[in-house]
């Protein structure tokens, strides 16, 4: 019987990861595009991969295992990627039997070594890599968010300001780097992805009906483009749905996240809100954007 990769293992290959996207994030903006085009190009060539050996199985008429394939198909956030992940979930069911399906903790390397044998070892390199795109797509746009977040006054003023070579926003792509080695190290995985899942899907559920709301209060308002009301009603649906599974799976973690995210209340009414801070706090927050633009090089972004 083969070993359990041991945790610790994961663990440094995902911080090697996290680190190689902070630092390709950190020097350059085309650099992170090429590389999520390029990521994402492999993700869905890997989907290609599963879904026509599959289609070849439905054309046989060897499709007895996908009576129940809909118990298993997942659930994403645009209708691209929605399709690619039936089909491929539809595919791989039409060929593992349901033993193997069950017993198994990884479907699609299942699924290559019934079909590709000798070079099934290419489709955990495509899952590894679809992880990466993830991750590199995660922080590019979570960096973003707080950019925007500190020219509007929310945050350190450090955030809003951008390298003087590279133009990236060096400091908003670093700020999450030591918390989030610091929960990798010292949390459960598993947990940390039940907790992270559970805002995440809570708070763009939340944005999404804040657009339904301003389509219907502000209908005159210019936009760069529409979609049909019952996309964001469907997706924003989809979201609560996913954070109710959270609930429903682990309450513990979840509830602990979701008294984290309150704790946000409180610390906003204090630095955003309350305008009479002492002088010594000022002071302090100062004294500590100017060592860290000094010691990052960045400086505000209309400069």
């Amino acid at each position: 019987m083969p070993c359990g990769v041991p945790e610790l293992a994961i663990k440094l290959a995902t911080a090697i990861g996290l680190t190689a996207v902070m630092y390709i994030n950190s020097m350059s903006v085309s650099w992170t595009a090429r590389l999520q085009i390029f990521l994402t190009f492999v993700k869905l060539l890997a989907m290609v991969i599963i879904i026509v050996p599959g289609l070849y199985q439905l054309i046989r008429e060897d499709t007895d295992r996908c009576n129940h394939a809909a118990v298993y198909l997942p659930t994403s956030h645009t209708p691209l990627s929605f399709s690619m992940f039936v089909k491929k979930k539809r595919r791989t069911r039409s060929i593992i039997e349901d033993a193997r399906t069950l017993k198994s903790h990884h479907t699609p390397a299942t699924f290559a070594e019934k079909i590709y044998g000798n070079i099934s070892v290419a489709v955990p390199i495509f899952v590894a890599l679809s992880c990466f795109g993830s991750m590199n797509g995660s922080i590019f746009a979570i960096s973003r968010m707080f950019y925007v977040a500190s020219r509007e006054g929310q945050l350190p003023d450090v955030l809003s300001m951008v390298h003087v070579r590279r133009h990236t926003p060096v400091a908003a792509v670093i700020i999450m780097y030591p918390l989030t080695m610091l929960l990798l190290f010292v949390g459960d995985i598993y947990s940390l992805l039940n907790f992270m899942s559970f805002l995440r899907w809570l708070f763009i559920g939340l944005a999404v009906v804040g657009l339904i709301y301003m389509r219907h209060t502000r209908p005159e308002m210019a936009r760069p483009f529409k979609v049909p009301i019952f996309i964001p009603a469907v997706f924003s649906f989809t979201c609560f749905f996913m954070v109710f599974l959270s609930l429903y799976s682990d309450p513990v973690n979840t509830g602990i996240g979701f008294a984290i995210m309150l704790t946000g209340i409180p610390a906003y009414y204090i630095f955003i809100v309350f305008d009479r801070k002492p002088k010594w706090f000022q002071k302090l927050s100062d004294s500590v954007n100017r060592s860290l633009q000094i010691l990052l090089e960045v400086v505000p972004a209309e400069n």
